[in-house]
């Protein structure tokens, strides 16, 4: 009867570590740029569809944003929608064209879930000059929907405005 739990006991202990699957890093890694882009590229464009089909659109959907001045948290695509489409309809502001370049500073991934931390450059760019430009830390979570990676929290840290 021992003979037989060890035995088991070994072939449990192989099964979980040998048995688990493999994440190919190098295409998650790409899978989970190509969100981060698309969705940024969405904002640069004024194309919230764009968006919308890199998040995870429902309530869990969690936007924190933080500068000098204060905070913002939306829970819920909906909510960011709203927040976002304000700010491009807005007539007095007039909202000047952005330039988002992104550097990943940090990427974990797992097999439905990562994590990311970024560096992130917003310029303002108005009659083809940058006329702003502000920096800041981006984290990112993600979750992996029937093999499509989707941004289900973004946390914006507007680290330009502290320097003032």
């Amino acid at each position: 009867m021992k003979k037989y739990c060890l035995t088991l006991l070994a072939i449990f202990i192989i099964t979980g570590i040998y048995g688990q699957k493999k994440i190919n890093f190098e295409k998650e890694k790409a899978a989970i740029l190509a969100t981060v882009e698309a969705e940024k590229k969405g904002y640069e464009d004024k194309n919230m569809e764009l968006m919308k089909m890199n998040v995870v659109n429902d309530p869990t959907y969690i936007w924190i944003y933080a500068d000098a001045n204060g905070n913002m948290l939306n829970h819920g695509f909906s909510a960011q929608e709203k927040l976002v489409k304000s700010w491009w309809e807005d007539s007095e502001t007039k909202f000047p064209d952005q330039k988002i370049t992104t550097d990943f500073i940090e990427l974990k991934i797992f097999p439905k879930t990562a994590w990311a931390v970024i560096n992130v450059v917003w310029e303002t760019i108005e009659s083809g000059q940058v006329i702003d430009k502000r920096t800041g830390i981006e984290t990112l979570f993600f979750e992996k929907e029937n093999g499509k990676w989707e941004i289900a929290c973004h946390n914006v840290l507007d680290t330009s405005s502290y320097k003032k």
